[in-house]
């Protein structure tokens, strides 16, 4: 459910977000990329990012959504509660910070194709990490991933 409404959440800001907005979403990326050269945990920033893109939807209820689910929904988390607060992939925030970088673009270029394509393979893409995790190690899924 989350890719799905994240998905269109881009391509509404692609098309809706104002400047302000626009700055907002660049604010939260900035922070994300110097926390991610700081070597710093980048799991608030992270959500704080997905929240900009939502509310650039102008329609409260994406916003509203993402808050309701909350970080509960970011796979990060749970599986580092799984594995007693140790990183399950510590060298994954370049990755994030590329795909984040991808999103904001097409958000900026007004393109809300590229926006919806950017989230999907950026949301996707954490799936297809941390599931090759499961499989090739002993971690295992929380029960409500």
């Amino acid at each position: 459910m989350r890719i799905g409404v994240e998905v269109e959440a881009a391509g509404l800001a692609a098309l809706r977000s104002s400047p302000a907005q626009e700055a907002e979403i660049q604010s939260r990326l900035n922070h994300f990329s110097e926390l991610v050269q700081a070597g710093k945990s980048t799991d608030d920033a992270d959500f704080q990012f997905h929240l900009a893109i939502a509310s650039s939807t102008n329609n409260a209820r994406f916003r509203s959504f993402l808050e309701h689910i909350g970080r509960r929904v970011i796979p990060r988390v749970k599986f580092r509660s799984a594995m007693g607060g140790q990183d399950p992939l510590p060298n994954r925030d370049n990755i994030l910070l590329a795909e984040h970088i991808k999103v904001a673009a097409a958000i900026f270029a007004r393109d809300a194709e590229a926006a919806r394509g950017a989230m999907r393979l950026h949301l996707e893409g954490g799936l297809k990490r941390y599931r090759a995790l499961v499989r090739n190690s002993s971690v295992r899924l929380p029960e409500s991933y």
